[in-house]
């Protein structure tokens, strides 16, 4: 697993021209609780967070009419970036990487692809946002061994204002919104300041898409395609893989009373069962529809004495066939057993079919439209974190405990706890609740806030 790269602290000035915080979320686990009371901007720093590690057209829309000076993130790598407030006018056009490459070019008059690298990767990142656009600034100092670089890109570089935005329309709207800020995330990612951020809003029923591609999607629906396309992909490498074994059958049943056993009698029947029991879990979870295998397990070692030479062969064979379920069956597992574990009293059971997911009750099935509110707001919001988080991720979750009974709270941070540790990622949760909290103090953030 590679290192994890972590957001460390937050601070953000002048938040609504009144609020001063500084975050430290270093507390020695992979969650940590943001808690202030409403109005002072937990899901507003969550959105400027989600800006500046991931630059968007959606997370750019959420910040650009908010009052504040300035926003700092420090990662684990010890990189910052610091996002500003300017006057359009300082800045007359976008920065570039191209734009870059040419400064660097004629400051050092070393112009290889390395070189820059080494210039950014040793950098901090500064961006500002001026009337309708985003700019990057001021590359900082790079202190490397050959040479200094600073690279202003102002007039008055240290000189920033706020401006009130009220009337700022969307930039890029002639643009496909995940190209609007590709120039501004090579830097990030050049920069060693680029994390992938996975957001749960608190309006997690109702996502939309910003730009030329205005739309509501239905999100419970996606799921349910989502992991339909799921199980096809591995339903087709599996069956790819048994198409393969099966051809090679006749050749070594010809060949195996020829040949002596490849494994020994002990490792072929630990083996066997365990691929026995294998298919049996992957049955259950509705990913093959295999039914008994070859040789019955209480058959095993009369078997083995007898034909030993072609069962180990065929054994080392078609064990690699499950191989692609064995890649998504943690995950696919814990999703259907915390739904089921939530829903026990009303007796709807959730497994996986042609179709996806699917809920049943008494074995009949019913369209996931019947869902309470409640119900499916935890079943997107596990659904997200689950998979569609990637590895080395942050995960910015807003008042998960909208709609939710408090037995459910009460668990949440347990569940999260284990889907962070299994997908590798850090999760930063902002809620009202004390049955989310449930004791677990350890996780707490200490926000460090002033106010005038």
């Amino acid at each position: 697993m590679k290192k994890k790269t972590r957001l460390e602290r937050v601070q953000v000035k002048q938040l609504f021209d009144r609020f001063n915080y500084d975050i430290d979320l270093k507390n020695g686990h992979d969650v940590a609780i943001l808690i202030a009371p409403n109005g002072c901007g937990k899901t507003t720093i969550f959105n400027l967070i989600s800006f500046m590690l991931k630059p968007t057209l959606k997370s750019f829309s959420d910040i650009i009419t908010t009052p504040f000076t300035e926003c700092i993130c420090t990662l684990s790598n010890r990189k910052k970036i610091k996002l500003s407030k300017c006057a359009a006018s300082h800045y007359q056009e976008s920065y570039t990487l191209e734009k870059l490459s040419k400064e660097i070019m004629e400051i050092s008059g070393k112009g290889s692809l390395d070189i820059i690298k080494s210039v950014l990767q040793n950098s901090e990142l500064e961006l500002s946002i001026g009337r309708n656009k985003v700019y990057v600034i001021k590359n900082v100092l790079c202190k490397s061994k050959a040479w200094d670089l600073s690279l202003p890109f102002g007039d008055d570089d240290d000189e920033f204002m706020t401006i009130p935005f009220s009337d700022a329309e969307l930039p890029f709207q002639d643009q496909d919104p995940d190209e609007a800020f590709s120039e501004i995330n090579k830097l990030l990612t050049l920069c060693g300041c680029y994390m992938s951020v996975n957001y749960t809003r608190a309006d997690r029923l109702h996502n939309k898409v910003i730009g030329n591609y205005i739309k509501t999607e239905n999100p419970i629906e996606m799921a349910k395609i989502n992991t339909q396309n799921i199980i096809n992909e591995l339903k087709e490498q599996y069956y790819n893989l048994q198409s393969k074994g099966k051809d090679q059958l006749p050749n070594i049943y010809l060949a195996a009373d020829e040949k002596k056993p490849i494994m020994a009698e002990e490792e072929f029947i630990q083996r066997w069962t365990k691929y026995v029991s294998d298919i049996e879990k992957y049955r259950v979870l509705g990913l093959v529809d295999i039914s008994d295998p070859l040789v019955n397990n209480k058959n095993l070692k009369s078997a083995y004495r007898q034909k030993g030479a072609f069962l180990s062969i065929y054994l080392d064979i078609y064990d690699k066939t499950l191989d692609p379920f064995a890649k998504e069956y943690d995950k696919m597992k814990l999703f259907v057993d915390i739904l089921n574990e939530r829903n026990r009293i009303t007796g709807k059971k959730f497994k996986y079919g042609k179709e996806g997911i699917m809920l049943t009750v008494d074995d009949r099935e019913l369209p996931l439209t019947c869902l309470s509110s409640g119900e499916k707001n935890d079943f997107i919001m596990f659904y997200n974190l689950i998979f569609n988080s990637n590895d080395n991720e942050l995960i910015l979750i807003d008042e998960p405990e909208i709609s939710l009974h408090i037995e459910w709270q009460e668990t949440f941070l347990d569940y999260l706890t284990q889907i962070c540790e299994m997908n590798n990622l850090q999760a930063i949760v902002a809620t009202h609740s004390p049955n989310i909290v449930n004791g677990h103090f350890e996780l707490y953030a200490e926000k460090g806030l002033e106010y005038d």
